[in-house]
């Protein structure tokens, strides 16, 4: 399990690169840099142990591009939700800078090892992000489907026979999904 530290005040031009430079030495997994940028400057790391976690909050008021950051305990949770409300209401102008920061990505994929793991680093946040869409659109569906079969009609609720048999049915049908 992963433990997750936000750090603020992140320079502008800050990328995951400078991230993982600051943290060289402790344990940061593929796809666990998530900057999100705002007037805060926020980013998200994770840590493979609380060991690395607890000597990466040690560098709280490091400098990165020579500015002080400041780092927190935090969670997955909280991470998700800062990110979905930076998703959810880009600027104009942050939202074109990332569409050129990604298509400069895209079309600039160098050698070295920095520049590749920067690179997975954001395919890897636009995959999950699609993935978790998919999955929240998989779970409203199911939800659709649960309530369209719990609500009887009208003939059903009074006819109790009628009720147990749509009961034995949707346990089937449970039964033969899994």
């Amino acid at each position: 399990m992963s433990v997750i530290i936000r750090l603020e005040n992140l320079p502008w031009e800050a990328r995951s690169i400078d991230i993982r430079r600051f943290f060289q030495g402790l344990q940061i997994p593929d796809g666990g840099v998530h900057i999100v940028g705002g007037d805060r400057g926020d980013a998200f790391i994770a840590f493979h142990t609380d060991d690395d976690a607890r000597q990466a909050m040690q560098k709280d008021g490091g400098l990165i591009s020579n500015q002080p950051v400041k780092l927190f305990l935090s969670s997955k949770i909280e991470m998700q939700n800062v990110i979905a409300a930076a998703r959810s209401k880009p600027p104009a102008a942050t939202a074109q800078i990332q569409q050129a920061q990604s298509a400069n990505v895209s079309q600039q994929k160098r050698s070295d090892p920095l520049s590749q793991q920067f690179t997975h680093d954001i395919d890897e946040n636009q995959h999950q992000h699609q993935h978790q869409q998919q999955q929240q659109q998989q779970q409203q569906q199911q939800q659709q489907q649960q309530q369209q079969q719990t609500q009887p009609t009208a003939a059903q609720a009074n006819d109790p026979m009628a009720s147990f048999l749509d009961v034995v049915k949707n346990i089937q049908q449970q039964q033969q999904q899994q």
